[in-house]
């Protein structure tokens, strides 16, 4: 298991071998309670990862977000939260004055994608800029054919 790498089955094995022998498991069972536990553990893992590189200043959620006190539209709130954007490969720009909730919204689309499984970079509009052009400065920018869309403050 650790050569695996399959830390979450060895530390559960134990006690899972001893239901399987209580109740008697047939191996399939057995075999199946472990391998979903390797992947849920992964999965985690995995969402834990996404969420630290995705370098959000805060956590603010989609919940959170009082779509009635913003300007946001709720049939375009309900666009963005859906995630739709992405698979479109859309590039959302929100601008408007101050305290309007655009970094909340914002930052918690970071989130919901991170949840579901998209890797995510949060910049502020200063860090982007600066990125940018120190990518411009050693030739690391422009050449790629990948393209890179997400929630930017």
């Amino acid at each position: 298991m650790r050569r695996l790498k399959l830390a979450a089955v060895r530390r559960m094995a134990p006690e899972v071998l001893v239901t399987a022998k209580t109740q008697p498991w047939a191996p399939e069972e057995l075999l199946r309670t472990l391998i979903d536990a390797a992947i849920a553990a992964r999965d985690a893992s995995n969402a834990r990862a996404r969420l630290r590189a995705a370098n959000f200043p805060v956590r603010k959620t989609l919940e959170d977000f009082d779509v009635a006190a913003s300007c946001v539209a709720r049939p375009t709130f309900d666009y963005l939260a859906s995630l739709e954007w992405i698979r479109a490969a859309e590039c959302p720009v929100l601008v408007g004055p101050a305290g309007t909730g655009k970094s909340h919204l914002l930052v918690a689309l970071g989130h919901a994608a991170v949840d579901a499984g998209h890797r995510v970079r949060y910049f502020s509009a200063v860090e982007l800029v600066e990125t940018l052009y120190r990518g411009l400065a050693d030739n690391s920018v422009g050449g790629s054919s990948s393209r890179s869309c997400g929630p930017t403050t």
